[in-house]
């Protein structure tokens, strides 16, 4: 192989001020094989960078040179890797001490980067408002200071029980902030995660997604599935006490199905499991006029295009508000595309809850298949 890797870079390193020099250097250019990359328990290596560059060399046909340098810091939250100019636009004062100590170095020439992969979130639940402005501002600052518009990947953070609420998932909703950047790709690991270790075990999954969408947009290799359904809008169709919401997805590849892969199979993320509740699992839920929110039964359009949400209200004439699905620490993941690939969790207001316009629109919507129903109730 003419893969070559370096190992982790600037751990133990950490300034106030701009470094021109990378000051901690674990491993330099070697070539990749199992003591360089592993190390001492993984010491040497991250494996979902490591993995990510396997797939993709192979994916180009195994001729193209790949070099990876594995520039990580553990537990650590989105604003250290951020400028003075990041802060500023996001109405803060300060400078991130790891983007002075491990990306500053990396500007001056600058360093020729073809992308970035990032996997990191985990520090900044809780801090979804700020995550918002700062992930997106900080992939645009890198691009100005490396004087390169690269690639960038991200990977939205693991199942993993956080704690109650919903603020992991109002994290993975701020990290898909950075697809209104160009150029950026994204991989999922919600349904490969663990409720108790926050490093889950499958790496290659969550890899292979994020390499597929390097193939695809840096490379232009077709045919590649990578892209999960986003939510786009709900409509409302509710009449009296019943409750009835269409939600329409971007980037759909092929068809909704409540298929389960294997892979997320083995990590359980098609179950709920206890002591968690349904708001630590993230039930579909429904967000109603009155103030109230209801738990939504889940049923696929005809067309497997769409998720129909219903529900009944205590009184009649109580119109939609917002949806969610998946809002929570350990999102149960019971959708996925017909490609392997899971609906992405959401929390998102109505663009125009109980409007006359609006319900005046709503006659699109899908007649749900009862074969397809489900019941999310339940623990099963």
């Amino acid at each position: 192989y003419q893969r070559r890797v370096h190992g982790t870079v600037g751990q133990g390193t950490q300034s106030t001020t701009p470094l021109n020099e990378l000051k901690t250097i674990e491993q330099s250019w070697s070539v990749a094989d199992s003591p360089t990359i592993g190390g001492k328990e993984w010491d040497y290596f991250s494996a979902v960078c490591w993995l990510f560059g396997r797939d993709v060399y192979d994916g180009l046909g195994g001729s193209t040179p790949i070099g990876l340098i594995s520039n990580n810091w553990g537990g650590t939250a989105v604003e250290q890797w951020s400028s003075p100019e990041v802060y500023s636009k996001c109405g803060a004062q300060g400078s991130g001490n790891l983007w002075n100590a491990m990306i500053v170095p990396y500007t001056v020439g600058p360093m020729t980067i073809k992308g970035a992969t990032w996997y990191q979130g985990e520090a900044n639940v809780g801090h979804a408002d700020t995550y918002k402005c700062f992930f997106p501002a900080m992939i645009a600052d890198w691009r100005v200071k490396l004087n390169n518009e690269m690639w960038f990947g991200f990977v939205q953070i693991a199942g993993y029980n956080y704690g109650a609420g919903p603020n992991a998932g109002d994290l993975r909703w701020a990290q898909m902030s950075a697809l209104q950047l160009p150029n950026v790709g994204y991989s999922t690991a919600i349904d490969v995660g663990n409720p108790t270790n926050i490093h889950p075990t499958n790496k290659q999954t969550v890899a292979q997604r994020l390499s597929n969408s390097a193939l695809d947009m840096i490379y232009g290799v077709q045919g590649l599935k990578w892209r999960c359904p986003i939510y786009t809008y709900a409509e409302d169709q509710s009449s009296g006490k019943n409750i009835l919401v269409t939600v329409s997805f971007d980037t759909l590849e092929g068809t909704i199905t409540t298929n389960v892969p294997s892979y997320a199979k083995d990590a359980q993320a098609d179950i709920c499991p206890s002591p968690l509740t349904s708001a630590d699992c993230g039930f579909p839920t429904l967000s109603l006029t009155n103030g109230e929110t209801v738990l939504a039964n889940v049923t696929i359009s005809a067309d497997g295009k769409q998720l129909v949400f219903s529900a009944v209200a205590s009184v009649d004439g109580l119109r939609v508000s917002a949806t969610s699905y998946g809002r929570s620490s350990w999102p149960v993941t019971k959708f996925f595309t017909t490609n392997g690939l899971p609906v992405i969790p959401w929390y998102a207001q109505l663009r125009c809850s109980g409007s006359v316009d609006c319900i005046n629109k709503m006659n699109k919507v899908s007649q749900p298949q009862p074969d397809n129903s489900m019941q999310w109730y339940s623990r099963n």
